[in-house]
């Protein structure tokens, strides 16, 4: 009897082992179900959202690099989250915009670009680079480096 006592108190090994993988497996839900979000998504964006009244005169700022999105999915939010820093950087050489073809489907034949994501480089109104679908963010500086020369 008083063995029996002496081993309920006692946590056994499988115990421990249950504890900490429910531990972890809650700890990782929860960072990937709201933190991830709350990283990227940033009110404190620089890229100019464009309007139909503002594109001639957006893409006539020289050079001028537009994003294509679709705010309904992570990769095109990604993209902006990575270019956001390289419009912080360089906003006093580049303009950098973002357009929804959702919204203003007339310019998926203007500017040819059948999907969401896609990344048109400008310089004086003409089109010089066109990068469609997701663009590393390790160095999205490569996306308009090409077009300093």
């Amino acid at each position: 009897m008083r063995n029996d006592l002496k081993t309920a108190g006692k946590l056994k090994a499988s115990h421990v082992m249950i504890a900490f993988l429910s531990f972890t497996v809650f700890v990782y839900v929860a960072h990937y179900s709201t933190g991830k979000k709350k990283q990227l998504s940033t009110t404190d964006h620089c890229l100019i959202e464009l309007q139909p009244e503002s594109v001639s005169e957006i893409l006539s700022a020289s050079p001028c690099v537009v994003l294509f999105y679709d705010e309904n999915t992570d990769i095109c939010e990604k993209m902006g989250y990575h270019l956001n820093p390289s419009a912080k950087r360089k906003k006093n050489s580049y303009v950098f915009s973002r357009l929804n073809p959702e919204k203003h489907p007339e310019y998926i034949a203007t500017f040819d670009v059948p999907d969401a994501p896609g990344i048109l480089i400008f310089k004086k109104n003409k089109k010089i680079k066109r990068i469609l679908g997701n663009v590393p963010g390790k160095n999205p500086e490569s996306i308009y480096n090409s077009t300093d020369q």
